[in-house]
């Protein structure tokens, strides 16, 4: 087996979690990373019960208001604008904004989530107050016969201000994958239960807003590719903190070349995840009584030579750091930072209409220029949690909600297949 080599220890790191743009420098010769060793077992995810008197969410009455949508009903298509603005990267290049909405958040303390875009369960999520399921299996594309470079979201409310937990409303994930003729994903080609066969998942974004870039940055020449034939499957989730309702418009700015251009590189995303490729959700229950922990999903071993770009870890409140070990070894430490802008924080406004007191996730350190990757070579993902420095969510219940450690990876192909 060929081995993986990388240009530092952790990735290079910045500072900043890619600010229109992603650099690495240069670096002395890469160092040899044994082969992999063993597959070690993933731990058991046990319910957790509750370690310690926290506050539940306020306990202000729910207003009355519609009803939500049916489990699994056909959800109204989303209002939806799009519109060209101005490249940030290369003249050469076209931006494209879509919008989406207006979506009208149930309150925190409805018992039953809003779920109109979705047709099957949703595990533990359906104990979480105030989320709303905006999924769109045909959403629409910036354009087609083109190459992707960037992408970025944005969640406001209607006056155009910025909805996060200052306001009551955040953005809980949102996941992007493309369906077209001959798509596989590349952690799990057969499909999950949720993502079928014939779909590749593209894009990872958290309420942190992590800019996407596929390639090392905003110009050089790799992309992803969007064929004529291919859909777009959104899948979107929102969540509402209060105990009121709230209304937020969602869009995503996406910037590409048109066509395939000759010379270019493809870039491909690599979903590693705590949770195996059989789960209904990358959610899992906490380990049972423990305080701080480690989770580790199942080995990657890679079809593809490359070399991996960047990444940002994805975790829930209470996580501290998302690993990539490569053949054993850690080579991306993505950190999750809490409370970096007056954003994620509680305001006396949010608090009295029944937000949590607590400090959220804002922020992870991106691991850019990663290294190389070669066929067979081993990549697993473990996700590090520390309830007793940062609080963890809590559920409709009162009890933890469950947890997740996520990367989208990005890789560049040596060659196109």
């Amino acid at each position: 087996m060929k081995s993986l080599v990388f240009l530092s220890a952790l990735g290079a790191v910045s500072a900043l979690a890619f600010p229109h743009g992603p650099t690495g420098g240069s670096a002395a010769a890469p160092p040899k990373i044994a082969a992999p060793p063993a597959p070690a077992q993933t731990p058991a995810h046990g319910a957790m019960p509750g370690h310690g008197a926290m506050p539940a969410h306020g306990a202000a009455p729910a207003p009355a208001h519609g009803a939500a949508p049916a489990h699994g009903a056909t959800p109204p298509a989303p209002q939806t604008k799009l519109e060209s603005i101005t490249p940030l990267f290369s003249p050469t290049h076209k931006r494209i904004r879509v919008t989406y909405g207006t979506y009208t958040l149930p309150p925190f303390n409805f018992t039953k989530p809003a779920m109109p875009g979705m047709s099957m369960d949703m595990g533990g999520m359906m104990d979480e107050g105030g989320l709303y399921d905006a999924s769109n299996h045909a959403a629409p594309l910036p354009c087609t016969d083109c190459t992707l470079k960037h992408a970025s979201v944005s969640l406001t409310s209607p006056d155009g201000k910025t909805a996060n937990y200052n306001t009551g409303a955040y953005l809980h994930h949102l996941t992007g994958a493309v369906r077209g003729p001959g798509r596989s994903d590349l952690r799990c080609p057969g499909g999950t239960k949720r993502i079928p066969d014939g779909m590749e998942r593209m894009l990872a974004v958290h309420n942190d807003r992590n800019e996407t870039f596929f390639g090392a940055g905003g110009t050089d020449k790799a992309g992803f590719y969007l064929g004529p034939k291919d859909v777009f499957d959104l899948e979107l989730m929102l969540k509402n903190e209060v105990n009121v309702e709230v209304k937020v418009v969602f869009a995503i700015e996406w910037e590409f070349v048109e066509g395939r251009p000759e010379g270019w590189a493809d870039v491909r995303g690599i979903w590693m995840d705590v949770a195996p490729c059989s789960a209904l959700m990358s959610d899992v229950s906490p380990p049972a009584g423990k305080t701080q922990f480690t989770l580790t999903g199942d080995a990657w071993t890679s079809t593809v030579d490359g070399t991996l770009l960047n990444t940002v870890g994805h975790m829930h409140d209470g996580g501290v750091e998302v690993q990539i070990l490569a053949n054993g070894k850690p080579v991306c430490g993505s950190k999750a930072d809490y409370d970096t802008t007056p954003a994620y924080r509680p305001t006396k406004e949010t608090l009295a209409l029944g937000a949590a007191e607590m400090s959220h996730i804002s922020h992870y350190s991106p691991c850019i220029a990663i290294g190389e990757v070669k066929k067979g070579d081993q990549l697993v993902l473990s996700a590090k949690y520390d309830f007793e420095k940062w609080r963890p969510a809590t559920n409709l219940k009162g009890a933890h909600s469950d947890v997740m450690g996520v990367a989208m990876v990005f890789v560049r192909l040596e060659r196109k297949i």
